[in-house]
């Protein structure tokens, strides 16, 4: 399965698109209170290659948030 994260034009709401293309939107704030289970998970499929990071800021994000 693969699983891109990209940003909105507005830079506010990040994008999973996931390959059934339903499309999940998370602010900056919900990600923020994301579980430290989750945020290592998605963190574990973008080491994995199973998700396309199209920002790296929004990588580097989430590998500090999860240290």
């Amino acid at each position: 399965m693969k699983v891109q994260v990209v940003r909105s034009s507005l830079m506010q709401l990040q994008v999973l698109r996931i390959c059934n293309e339903k499309e999940l939107l998370f602010t900056s704030l919900a990600l923020m209170c994301m579980s430290f289970w989750a945020v290592s998970f998605l963190s574990q499929l973008i080491l994995l290659g199973m998700i396309e990071v199209h920002d790296h800021g929004h990588l580097r994000f989430l590998l500090l948030f999860l240290q």
